[in-house]
């Protein structure tokens, strides 16, 4: 049996590979020297100003890590209550939010993949929305761009009826 101990001086481990015994070697893989020790990995701290949690991902503690998976924004508070989520109005506010900004959304490619978006203040918050445009005046009305070239904003729509809103379609008026 061999009983050559590491070329390392001072240590009297038995030796694995290339003169070194298993600790040596496993640094010289890793860093190549095998006296080079990896700095100890301190523990860090949520980079969002004023968390003293530690960190979990992304720079970010748990809280704010969740926060960036679910919504892209580790900033992003709770989710607004208003209790209409079964409305009209709100029906046409996830599906023109859907349009714009959800590349699996079947009508994208017609609204958020030709450039047309939601303004911030609609597309976070569905209570903004509903305080510019207000109800629907009449069970069948749709919201309408005025420019089809622009997006959805407070100044760019209306409540219209159906045929209003044939008649303002890309294809029978600007390209």
């Amino acid at each position: 049996m061999d009983n050559r101990l590491c070329s390392i001086e001072g240590c009297e481990r038995v030796h694995m590979a290339k003169g070194y015994c298993e600790l040596h070697y496993g640094r010289l893989r890793r860093t190549g020297d095998p006296m080079k020790v990896r700095k100890t990995h301190e523990p860090t701290f949520c980079t969002i100003p004023g968390c003293d949690r530690k960190h979990a991902g992304h720079g970010y503690c748990l809280l704010h890590y969740r926060r960036f998976m679910k919504y892209g924004d580790p900033l992003h508070l709770e989710v607004e209550k208003h209790g209409m989520s079964g409305t009209p109005e709100y029906t046409t506010w996830r599906g023109m939010v859907n349009r714009c900004h959800r590349t699996s959304y079947r009508e994208f490619r017609y609204y958020g993949g030709r450039g047309i978006t939601v303004c911030d203040e609609w597309r976070h918050s569905f209570l903004q929305f509903y305080k510019d445009m207000g109800p629907k005046p009449f069970r069948r009305a749709t919201i309408d761009r005025v420019d089809n070239n622009k997006g959805y904003s407070p100044n760019n729509c209306r409540w219209v009826s159906q045929k209003v809103n044939n008649e303002n379609r890309r294809r029978n008026g600007e390209t």
